[in-house]
């Protein structure tokens, strides 16, 4: 303000240079200033209040949100709280009473058999395998038919605007008996015709390359096989992985309720401390000793919580679902057949492996391609017959038949062929070995799947005589609870433990699943 009333005797003296310029100046300098100290102050009040209410009022949402656990004494806080718990339940179950088809239409039932289903249907990997699968096969097809003969027709048709014309001049032929020349003037005969028409059907059978075709032939059934063995194969893949997100995801959710019951017991154990310290029966270390409890089984419950979310998401996403989706998991049977002897496991992954019968399939490829290089060394002959019509040209007939024999044979390549061949007889040697290789690599697979399946079982037994003893613990705990010989925190504390148990339970007989499922994978099932 003090500047701007310096510069008022610049306003006042009317000078064409200096008026203007002060006028400028003082106006911006009033202006800012209401900015500074009017503006800018309210302005910062406003959008701190609303930031406030804001952050007041999710606060508020989220102690609504709280499970309020019932204590042996109530006091008016306690039931305010419980009031406004029940009254967030009330328009909670309203508003989903109002949308029962949105919530229906995000949560899909499946069961196990259903998992694996859509993923052999939507997966990108079980297309990709079923589109190799049918480009070998059209492959194969093609190369049968260099058996057959070949057919084909070839017609032109020429128009030209000049023709061929032979002159016979004046008395080329001599003279009549009267004298008079013969021809009697020179005489033009006209050559054809304008348009010329060629038409050829011709029937044409390979002979010597008839070994070579039927290599050729074997060589495209071999890939045919690897394209079906590779299928297999990623069938196989794809119900594995299924099988593991399907159980993570059941053990995630069984994790997460044991947590949230765990947390019931704690925070109700931190209430009996908390209660017992304020009527002088308790120290302060035991109540903050149970508070902590609370608070880990708290963070456990979040922890497992996130677990199974994430568990649903890559299932969802494995499945092709869309996100947001719910998914409601059957729990699939865990009482498995009985388990064979390991020889007749290797025995069955010899037989069908699909990693053997690549191998298998690679060797027979190895040997197809071996002949085609041999048979290189074969002269080219064939036989065919030719079905010829010609319209428009002179001293040709107009329909013909003919008989023909095609050869041809490289004499002397320099070595080129013989290179070949011994290319292809080390390929398929380097293939044979390749496939013992995968006999052995298989053996090994099976024999660590059926150890896999054999702990699986064990550590399913102990999980089952575990929680057989808690079943019995809770029982003897709730008998003692209702003739009123123990609290309810030890009713709960006990119910939270067999809630542990029973996830282990779950957890180990869908991990002697998983494991069967290795196995199945390693001897080459796919059902």
């Amino acid at each position: 303000m003090a500047a701007a009333l310096g510069v008022t005797p610049m306003i006042l003296s009317r000078s064409p240079l200096w008026s203007p310029m002060a006028s400028v100046i003082a106006v911006g300098l009033v202006v800012s200033m209401i900015f500074t100290l009017v503006l800018v102050p309210v302005l910062y009040v406003v959008v701190e209040r609303r930031h406030e209410r804001r952050a007041a009022r999710r606060s508020q949402e989220s102690r609504d949100s709280e499970i309020v656990l019932p204590a042996p004494a109530m006091h008016p806080a306690g039931i305010a709280a419980m009031t406004s718990a029940i009254g967030t339940a009330v328009v909670l179950g309203f508003a989903l009473s109002m949308a029962p088809s949105r919530l229906s239409a995000q949560t899909v039932r499946l069961t196990l058999d259903d998992a694996v289903s859509l993923a052999m249907k939507q997966g990108y990997s079980a297309t990709l395998a079923n589109a190799r699968v049918a480009s070998a096969d059209a492959h194969e097809r093609g190369a049968a038919a260099d058996l057959l003969p070949q057919i084909s027709v070839t017609a032109n048709h020429l128009r030209s605007t000049g023709r061929t014309t032979i002159v016979i001049p004046q008395g080329a032929l001599g003279n009549e008996s009267s004298g008079s020349p013969l021809p009697a003037t020179d005489r033009r005969f006209d050559q054809g015709a304008a348009a010329l028409t060629y038409t050829q059907f011709s029937v044409t059978q390979p002979v010597t390359q008839l070994w070579r075709i039927r290599q050729a032939q074997g060589l495209a059934s071999a890939q045919t096989k690897g394209a079906a063995a590779e299928r297999s194969r990623t069938q196989a893949d794809v119900r594995l992985a299924v099988e593991r997100l399907y159980a993570s995801v059941l053990i995630a959710q069984a994790k997460e309720h044991a947590a949230e019951l765990s947390m019931k017991a704690a925070r109700r154990q931190s209430g009996d401390a908390q209660q017992a310290l304020a009527s002088g029966n308790g120290v302060s270390a035991n109540a903050l000793g149970a508070r902590a409890s609370a608070l880990d089984a708290e963070l456990a419950w979040t922890s497992a919580a996130d677990s199974a979310s994430d568990a649903e998401s890559e299932l969802r996403s494995a499945l092709a679902f869309k996100p947001g989706t719910r998914l409601d998991l059957v729990v699939p049977d865990t009482r498995p057949d009985s388990l064979l002897t390991l020889d007749e496991y290797l025995a069955k992954a010899v037989a069908a492996n699909p990693e053997v019968a690549i191998a298998i399939a690679a060797v027979e490829q190895a040997h197809r391609a071996s002949n085609l290089a041999r048979a290189d060394f074969i002269p080219d002959v064939g036989v065919g017959v030719t079905y010829t019509m010609l319209n428009g040209v002179s001293f040709l007939p107009r329909q013909a038949v003919g008989f023909s024999v095609q050869g041809s044979w490289t004499i002397w390549d320099w070595g080129k062929r013989s290179s070949l061949s011994r290319e292809r007889a080390a390929q398929e040697s380097a293939a044979t070995t390749a496939l013992a290789l995968a006999r052995d690599r298989v053996s090994v697979e099976v024999e660590r799947a059926y150890r896999f399946v054999e702990r699986a079982e064990r550590t399913a037994g102990v999980a089952r005589a575990a929680a057989e003893a808690r079943r019995a613990s809770l029982g003897i705990v709730r008998d003692r609870c209702e003739r009123g010989l123990t609290t309810t925190t030890a009713l709960e504390t006990a119910e939270a433990e067999l809630a542990e148990s029973e996830m282990r339970v779950l957890a180990a007989e869908l991990q002697i699943r998983v494991a069967r499922a290795e196995l199945a994978r390693a001897i080459g099932q796919t059902v």
